[in-house]
Formats: C-alpha cells, sequence, structure tokens
C-alpha cells in the first residue's frame, strides 16, 4: 500500500469567538470545566512528568461487526482536495504563512487563540503543529473536513516528513455504543489494510488537577493496534483509540513505521487532549442532533 505525501501551501486560521454557554435552569447545575491546551512542542522530560502511560487491556470485537459508518474515515480519509475538506498550510513556519478566511473554513470551524482550529460544536482542538524537536518529529495539520452536513461528524488529518499519518475524528452517534463504535471502526480497518496480528497499545492520562470538574467520572477510552505488514518497504503499525462522552465518539486513527514509539506516543496524546476538550466543551454546551451547525 503506497501513501501519497502532501503539500499544501496555506493556513487555515479565522476568529472563532469562545463562549460558554449557561446550563438550561431546569437542570442541574454543572461547574465550568475549563479544557487544557495541547502542547505544541513536547520533549521527554515533559512527557515523563506530565503524564501517565499505561498499555491499553485488550479488548473484546464484536464479530461480524457493522464498518459501514467508519467507512468514510477510512476510504475517503482526508486527503487534501476531497469534497468537504479545507486544506491547511504545512510548510516550516506558520507565522509566516498566508490565512483562510472563515468563509474558506468548513462550517463551524474557526481559529482560537489556545487551542489552534476548533470545531464548536464538538469541541474538537486541532493544534496546526504538534512536535518534539529531540526526537525529529513534527505533525502538521494537513487538513479538515466535515463527513456530513450537520457538523455532526468531523476531524482532521497530520501527518509528517517520516511516513506518519494521524486523523483526530469527533462524531455525534449518542445512541451508538463505544464497543460497537470500535467494533465497526477495526471492521474498517481490516477492509483497508492486511491486518497480520493484534499488537500493544499506550493510553495516557494526562495528570489532573484536584477537584477538577472536567476529570469527575471520566469515561475509559479503548484501544486498538495492528501489524499491516510493510507500507513503502518498512513494516507498519496502525491503531484505533477511542471514547464515547456526552454522544460524542472521539477518536484517533494513526499509522507509523512499527518501531517509531516516538510518533506512538504523540497520538495516544493528541487523543487524550482531543477526549478532555470535547468533554469540557459538551458538559456545560451538550450538542443535540437537531441543532444548526
Amino acid at each position: 500500500m503506497q501513501f501519497q505525501y502532501v503539500r499544501v501551501a496555506s493556513l487555515a486560521a479565522a476568529l472563532l469567538a469562545a463562549s460558554c454557554a449557561t446550563p438550561d435552569s431546569a437542570r442541574r447545575s454543572i461547574a465550568h470545566a475549563s479544557a487544557p491546551s495541547m502542547p505544541t512542542s513536547l520533549s521527554r522530560l515533559e512527557i515523563a512528568q506530565n503524564y501517565r502511560i499505561e498499555s491499553a487491556p485488550p479488548v473484546n470485537l464484536a464479530v461480524g461487526a457493522d464498518p459501514s459508518f467508519a467507512l468514510s474515515h477510512e476510504v475517503s480519509g482526508l486527503k487534501v482536495g476531497s469534497e468537504g475538506a479545507s486544506k491547511v498550510n504545512s510548510g516550516a513556519s506558520p507565522a509566516s504563512m498566508a490565512l483562510l478566511t472563515a468563509a474558506e473554513l468548513p462550517a463551524g470551524w474557526g481559529f482560537d487563540k489556545d487551542h489552534g482550529l476548533q470545531h464548536a460544536k464538538s469541541g474538537l482542538a486541532c493544534p496546526l503543529t504538534v512536535e518534539a524537536p529531540e526526537e525529529n518529529r513534527r505533525f502538521l495539520l494537513r487538513d479538515i473536513k466535515n463527513f456530513d452536513a450537520n457538523g455532526l461528524d468531523v476531524g482532521c488529518n497530520y501527518s509528517t516528513d517520516t511516513g506518519v499519518f494521524l486523523t483526530l475524528y469527533a462524531s455525534f452517534w449518542p445512541e451508538m455504543s463505544l464497543d460497537d463504535s470500535l467494533s465497526g471502526a477495526v471492521a474498517a480497518i481490516r477492509q483497508n489494510f492486511d491486518v497480520k496480528d493484534n499488537l500493544p497499545l499506550p493510553l495516557i492520562t494526562i495528570n489532573q488537577k484536584e477537584d477538577d470538574p472536567l476529570y469527575t467520572e471520566m469515561e475509559t477510552p479503548k484501544a486498538a493496534a495492528f501489524d499491516v505488514g510493510e507500507v513503502n518497504g518498512a513494516p507498519y503499525k496502525t491503531a484505533v483509540w477511542l471514547v464515547k462522552t456526552y454522544g460524542w465518539h472521539v477518536k484517533a486513527r494513526a499509522t507509523y513505521p512499527l518501531d517509531d514509539q516516538t510518533s506512538e506516543i504523540i497520538s495516544a496524546l493528541m487523543f487524550a487532549y482531543s477526549h478532555l476538550n470535547v468533554r469540557a466543551k459538551n458538559m456545560t454546551d451538550p450538542a443535540s442532533a437537531s441543532s444548526e451547525v
């Protein structure tokens, strides 16, 4: 299987007014939860001090799972130039790049000074770059996409110049269970990769502040990873992290060289922050299927 490296020329950014909706007075009052910003530069020491890394437990996948809802993520993906996608700059100096106007972004997306590009309805945040300079890893935001007309299924796509591909998703499927979502995602992976074997995968926990409502009764993610043989002549691994929070299925899909532990950790870390950002937004301003983009 061959991947095509994406090179595009402009940086997506537009101003998104940050606000936190007041909960309905008929509901129990919920303390405002502030989502942490994803660090854009990480060192080995910062990772060791600020995060707990554990191996994800094995998962039981449904036999004959339906992959249809996940195939659009796997098949059409977020290829630059695909229908409904907006290109994002991938050059070396974000400060020197041209800006797109808000009208050129998919509906519901904007720029937040703390989080980079952010999807207003879900809270999914997509920083323009995330890097580990000591390891020569730089994840560049390539494009963003709405998979549906209502802004209830969205994603942002990253890659590196070392052959790593990562996409973050937020999909509002409140009636679907986490187990069904993961089983369908894995079934979709098996349709698009020659899966050789199951592989271990890390889950990352962000060290939390005491009494922070964001971390109270946190949902437990699930994850799975697979040996997919050679890609571009090198052994590769593909992985999925998934959690359900306030009706949103937050997912990360990464494909990377089998021995690239740095990219694996960064992917797991970006998933953990995605979970917190979506959770924080929806604790006080929950989405509904009828709400407008």
